[in-house]
């Protein structure tokens, strides 16, 4: 029994001035336990002094034993409170004086947390609850009167935009049906479902995250890679040889082509019109060309249009060869 009530009496936070009507609730069912508030609240009559020592010697006993529970509950500055109080009775009645005035003062102060109180998104929310009861216990304390309707329309009106779709579904409950027992209930299982589907976006964000940087990712697809024209990634990120040095190697291959054309078969080059053509027709032969060139098209017998080349002349000029085909040279000896 004595083991109990020592962990009862530890297992209360210590009173620093914050949340009096908690720790003032929590004392009472300590006290009660150890069979001593009757002492404190002055409903158990002591024993005359003339009466049997041994009944006066225990009650005293008591006495100190609950001003001692008391007085270890309280926080040092809490102590200059009751630190000259004779009695149990008095220092609660001390504490009780400091922390619950009745003064005009104090009542505005807890009226204007009470309804103006507010939680902030993330905040407990059972923390929030029991807030709001304390504030309304501190009122009721002063005996000011707080209706249960109160006290739900004040937690209600303190959440934050979260929770307006609960709040417009309560609307259609019936104003006696809301009490705090229902409102509460309904609020914690908007969190657990809250809680729930935490959950559950946690594993499909897992999940895009897997996927963001493959070709599978639907972002990706949206996007086409600047340098190789496949979505899926972005130019920084592609493997194929970089744009110019792609376009670098295409001039460079074409150019082995033509010199690398078959032996059997001549081609000629049609031209665009660069500094050296001249509106005459005319070829010199054996020139030293690995494949003549001509800016007149109706020179070819057959033609085919090509992708156009950069052909570099003699003098660093350069014009594009956009066609290919074969003549027909007529040879004066």
């Amino acid at each position: 029994m004595a083991t109990f009530e020592n962990e009862s009496a530890r297992s209360i936070d210590k009173f620093n001035g914050e949340n009096f009507g908690l720790w003032k609730f929590r004392m009472e069912m300590v006290l009660a336990s150890m069979d001593l508030w009757e002492i404190v609240e002055e409903t158990e009559e002591p024993p005359s002094k003339d009466g049997d020592a041994k009944e006066i010697k225990e009650y005293n006993r008591r006495a100190k034993k609950a001003l001692s529970i008391i007085s270890l509950s309280l926080v040092n500055s809490q102590l200059a409170h009751i630190k000259h109080c004779k009695g149990p009775a008095e220092a609660w009645k001390a504490l009780c004086n400091v922390h619950e005035t009745k003064s005009l003062s104090n009542i505005l102060f807890v009226r204007r947390k009470f309804f103006t109180i507010k939680m902030q998104e993330g905040d407990d929310l059972m923390d929030h609850i029991n807030h709001v009861k304390e504030l309304a216990d501190q009122l009721t304390s002063f005996e000011v009167p707080v209706r249960e309707e109160d006290i739900v329309m004040t937690l209600l009106e303190s959440l934050p935009s979260s929770f307006d779709n609960l709040i417009i579904a309560l609307e259609t409950v019936r104003l006696k049906d809301l009490t705090m027992e229902f409102v509460t209930a309904r609020m914690m299982h908007e969190v657990t479902k809250r809680k729930e589907k935490g959950s559950h976006g946690d594993d499909a964000a897992l999940v895009s995250k897997q996927h963001k940087g493959g070709s599978s990712s639907s972002r990706g697809e949206t996007r086409l890679c600047y340098n190789c024209g496949k979505p899926g990634h972005l130019a920084r990120n592609c493997s194929k040889p970089k744009k110019s040095e792609r376009d670098n190697a295409n001039q460079a291959k074409d150019k082995e082509n033509a010199n690398h054309a078959k032996e059997d078969e001549d081609y000629a080059f049609a031209t665009q019109g660069g500094p050296h053509s001249k509106s005459t027709c005319k070829w010199i032969m054996d020139s030293g060309a690995m494949k003549p060139m001509t800016p007149h098209r109706v020179a070819f017998h057959t033609y085919e249009v090509i992708s156009p080349r950069n052909v570099h002349l003699g003098d660093d000029s350069i014009v594009d060869a956009i066609g290919i085909g074969s003549i027909v040279v007529e040879v004066l000896v």
